[in-house]
């Protein structure tokens, strides 16, 4: 606060000063509910709630229930969501409650222990606010009048405009209902219909002004929808608003913004010169339109270095939103530490350490950076980098397979510019290898092909085999998205020819007779894109009427160990996270509004990774056959066989290729995938062969082609 102290008095905003306040005959509430904020804001909650406690007995003594339980509210923000938090709101009620049985009962109905202490709270208020012949809302009934309050069934008894005598258990009133004061649009309309109309007619402003300080902010759409057709006709709407507007212009009580898309808000006073934003950002108790502010107000310069005034009230606002966002809107959390980053506050002014430190674990990243509007991700990786040091590289790493496509861009560029190809590398390799990359990471391969082969990851043929396979799963959302951009990419002429150049003749015959069969689209669009092929391949043609045969196709092989770790992965899956998964979204299910329900969405988005995942492995079980490699001592390279091959500068490289799952770099293990094991492959001893290298393919000679060795039996058993 920055008001000067009287003459005597107390600084303003110290215990002397809150002291003081508490006194007087008459409180200003909203005047020392902002300093408790701001103490909140600058770390010391602990003061602040020891203020508010101050604060709350006296209010409850002068005999302000709702006023009390408001800042019961506030220090219940600063609480966590543990058994204790849960106890302190419990106790503090029946201490107002005292020997009242009827009020003391209300605090079992409110959600202790299913939803967190500062909603109780707010459903506790709603509560006590409910009394015979008070008004309230509901989203589905309109208004209405309290009958009763039946403390025997525990239950209200109202009477709606559109439902007279409509029964609620006090739970589910305390969940849905919104209690309205007699200074209430819809109050005044219940009881003087004709002078609301008249106001109306001749004094648009002032409903509009009326409107805002009922409802809150609002876009116009939605102050619109409040009003029309019950309040003002549909057909009196334009020269209503055309009349309201021009009249607020003038007073200044209603802040208009420049953009439809932006809410009407309610002045306190009109604004004063410059430092008017100060006092509208003060005022806002919308978390998305605080954050919007702010934004102008650093993209304008307001926030200087030098401006103590500006950076407090700027922390301030910053502290609430993470306070009131988090646990349930991570996006605006994020959004309110990249303002509080680029502002320079230290963790002192704003604690956000504890956050950079949640953002380490992928799942918490995941959910945060799906929750950003497309403009902010490139900020927020760059900062987590910045702030949570070369350890988060391996976050963005591992969450490579569980972020939408375009997240997995700015991923990768960001990643790759900062020199971390290797790592970036080795994950795409090991998805690619085990058969786990799914659209958005095949997507992000199509359109940098460069990298599929940079990468050895395969032969284009592979990547074609699992495109097609991804193409066929049943998505939706985001990755549904992904799923088409990749399906229209895949038809294009001019790709399509690239591929069946680049293969062999067994390998055209069999991916286009994969492509024959697959469900990956339509029949007619499959039959476009047959045609296509054909169009560039004539001998395919005979393939396209059905004069071949389709050939068995034979499954690639892995070694019994990467087999059974696949197996147990996926018996994981359905015998425990699953079922988990499932009590997740119950108990998330029983804390109400699941629009609003941050740990129902994700917990639900868990549920579609979970099914993804058991989809995936079920899927690459069948699409692979274990074996030992048990059988006698191969005579060419392949899988079960040890290569050894000798560079051009004389040194040796000896390594053993096993199936399509299998890698150990210690042992010298490598996937049958691989380039190298595709360029050896078939080779014996003497063969001239060309190995994939840095800087591209090298020529080297096929040494020898051994038996493996016994620590390589040894890791296919898995005793190594």
């Amino acid at each position: 606060m920055n008001d000067e102290a009287l003459p005597g008095g107390s600084a303003p905003d110290s215990e002397e000063w809150f002291l003081e306040q508490l006194e007087r005959p008459t409180i200003d509430l909203p005047r020392l509910t902002a300093s408790l904020e701001g103490l909140a804001g600058r770390a010391a909650v602990a003061q602040a709630d020891s203020r508010g406690k101050l604060l709350q007995d006296v209010l409850f003594e002068r005999g302000m229930v709702l006023e009390a339980l408001g800042v019961l509210r506030l220090r219940a923000s600063w609480m966590g969501a543990d058994k204790g938090s849960e106890n302190a709101v419990r106790d503090e009620w029946l201490a107002m409650a005292g020997p009242d049985t009827e009020r003391r009962i209300l605090v079992d109905h409110v959600g202790l222990g299913r939803v967190a202490p500062v909603e109780a709270v707010r459903r506790l208020a709603t509560l006590v606010a409910l009394r015979e012949a008070s008004p309230c809302y509901d989203k589905t009934w309109g208004f209405g009048l309290v009958r009763r309050m039946d403390h025997f069934e525990k239950r209200v008894e109202i009477d709606f405009e559109t439902k007279a005598g409509h029964r609620m258990t006090y739970a589910y009133a305390a969940e849905t209902l919104q209690p309205l004061g007699e200074s209430h649009l819809l109050t005044r309309f219940h009881r003087d219909p004709d002078g609301i109309r008249a106001a109306v007619r001749e004094r648009p402003g002032e409903i509009v002004r009326l409107a805002v300080a009922s409802f809150g902010p609002m876009v116009v759409i939605q102050l619109q929808e409040r009003l029309s057709p019950r309040i003002v006709p549909e057909a009196d709407w334009k020269a209503f608003w055309d009349g309201a507007r021009k009249a607020l212009k003038k007073d200044g009580t209603v802040e208009i913004p420049a953009k439809r898309t932006e809410p009407l808000r309610l002045r306190e006073a009109p604004p004063e010169g410059d430092r008017g934003w100060i006092a509208d950002l003060a005022a806002d108790r919308d978390m998305a339109s605080i954050l919007v502010r702010v934004g102008a107000a650093l993209d304008e310069g307001k926030v200087d270095a030098a401006d103590a005034e500006a950076r407090e009230a700027v922390a301030s606002r910053l502290a609430f939103v993470i306070k009131g966002a988090e646990g349930r809107h991570p996006g605006l959390v994020v959004r309110a530490v990249l303002a509080a980053d680029r502002m320079g506050l230290d963790e002192a002014a704003l604690p956000t350490g504890a956050r950079i430190e949640d953002w380490r674990r992928p799942e918490a990243f995941v959910a945060a950076v799906h929750d950003l509007p497309a403009r902010d991700i490139q900020p927020f990786l760059t900062m987590l980098l910045r702030r949570a040091g070369p350890e988060f590289v391996g976050t963005l790493v591992a969450a490579l397979d569980a972020v939408k496509a375009p997240v997995l861009s700015d991923i990768l560029e960001l990643l790759l510019a900062g020199g971390h190809e290797a790592a970036c590398a080795e994950r795409i390799r090991g998805l690619v290898g085990s058969r786990l990359a799914d659209v958005e990471v095949l997507l992000w391969l199509h359109r940098n092909p460069d990298r599929w082969t940079s990468w050895a990851l395969g032969r284009w043929f592979d990547y074609a085999r699992l495109a097609v396979a991804a193409l066929e799963k049943d998505h939706c959302g985001e990755r549904l998205k992904a799923q088409n951009a990749l399906r229209e990419r895949f038809a294009k002429t001019e790709w399509l020819k690239d591929l069946f150049d680049g293969l062999d003749d067994d390998g055209r015959r069999e991916m286009f007779l994969r492509l024959k069969e697959t469900t990956a689209w339509p029949p007619l669009e499959r039959q476009a894109i047959l045609g296509r092929i054909v169009k560039v391949r004539p001998e395919m043609e005979d393939l396209l009427r059905g004069g071949a045969p389709t050939p068995a196709r034979k499954l690639p092989v892995t070694s019994t160990r990467s087999y059974l770790e696949r197996q147990a992965q996926l018996l994981r899956i359905v015998e425990v996270d699953i079922p988990q998964n499932s009590r997740d979204i119950g108990v998330a299910r029983s804390y109400g509004d699941l629009r609003e329900n941050f740990e129902y969405k994700a917990a639900k988005e868990a549920q579609g990774i979970l099914m993804r995942r058991r989809g995936e492995l079920e899927s690459a079980l069948k699409q692979v056959q274990p074996t030992g490699f048990d059988g006698p001592v191969p005579e060419r390279a392949g899988p079960g066989a040890g290569v050894e091959i000798e560079h051009a500068d004389g040194h040796r490289e000896r390594f053993y290729i096993l199936g399509a799952w299998d890698r150990d770099e210690a042992l010298g293990i490598i996937s049958s995938d691989t380039r190298l094991a595709q360029a050896v492959e078939g080779r014996v001893a003497g063969d001239e062969v060309a190995v994939p290298g840095v800087d591209g393919d090298r020529p080297a000679r096929v040494a020898a082609v051994l038996p493996l060795s016994d620590e390589v039996r040894g890791w296919v058993r898995g005793g190594a």
